[in-house]
């Protein structure tokens, strides 16, 4: 909605808007899109780089490996008779 508003102009939104349901936006939607909906888009953004907290892997890639291999082995259906 940013983009919308601030790039295509809010102008040529509600004049857009009115061509199409006859009448133009009332006051609460233009504060709507104009303010509240990016900042709420910002809370988000800024929220989820802030808690994102980066994965870390404790097992070693080699017992990884012989984990998933030992699963095939015991699956019914191997990988060679998939193909």
């Amino acid at each position: 909605m940013g983009g919308v508003v601030y790039l295509y102009g809010i102008d040529r939104f509600n004049d857009d808007i009115e061509f199409m349901i006859g009448h133009k936006p009332n006051l609460f939607w233009q504060i709507t899109w104009r303010f509240v909906s990016p900042a709420i888009m910002l809370v988000i953004f800024v929220f989820y780089f802030s808690l994102k907290s980066p994965k870390r892997s404790y097992i070693k890639p080699g017992i990884l490996n012989r984990k998933t291999s030992l699963h095939w082995r015991r699956s019914p259906i191997q990988p060679g008779s998939m193909s």
